[in-house]
């Protein structure tokens, strides 16, 4: 490793180190709970669930095989795109898919505090053990928890779990912040 190389990873070390320290809340969470700027889109668990039994392409951030992806994702954020240009539903892809990013961005994976871990798939899916949280943990009715959104409620799982005593099994929401202001391609 060059001279050059540990003093970057030493800057890294402190800015992650103060980034723990901050007064401030996690920039990402504080962004999440913000008031929503006007004309801006959101990932419910409903909107999430109705993407997901259409399988649309938009959840694994990939581009639309087909004009209808497109157009089934775009009545799923209650937009259409009757009349658009290719450029301007080209736009609208990018902010449903942004939209999608930044909601998934909020989960945080979490380890059990007796360490124990739930290794494999078990065939639930993400979206079912979040909505069931929401519900049976946080006593949210069913039909405001599928009105959610889908970043506050990863947030909320993760709170509710590091009150628990669990701990975070990857970066934290700072840590995240800190890596995201040095540009680390990994984490933004």
């Amino acid at each position: 490793m060059t001279t050059e190389e540990e003093n970057a990873l030493r800057e890294l070390g402190n800015e992650l180190a103060t980034a723990q320290q901050s007064p401030w809340e996690p920039l990402c969470v504080a962004r999440a709970f913000a008031t929503p700027q006007s004309g801006t889109i959101a990932l419910t668990m409903q909107w999430w669930i109705d993407l997901e039994a259409m399988r649309s392409p938009l959840l694994r951030l990939e581009t639309p095989a087909q004009v209808e992806d497109l157009e089934r994702a775009a009545r799923v954020f209650a937009l259409s795109l009757d009349g658009m240009s290719p450029e301007d539903a080209a736009h609208v892809w990018r902010a449903m898919r942004r939209t999608v990013t930044e909601a998934f961005a909020l989960a945080m994976p979490m380890q059990r505090p007796d360490g124990a871990s739930r290794a494999g798939q078990d065939g639930f899916g993400a979206w079912l053990p979040l909505l069931a949280f929401l519900i049976v943990e946080c006593g949210i009715d069913p039909m405001t928890a599928r009105k959610m959104r889908v970043d506050h409620a990863f947030a909320l799982l993760a709170a509710c779990r590091r009150n628990q005593g669990w701990e975070c099994a990857a970066a934290s929401y700072a840590q995240r912040d800190a890596l995201n202001e040095t540009g680390d391609p990994k984490h933004s």
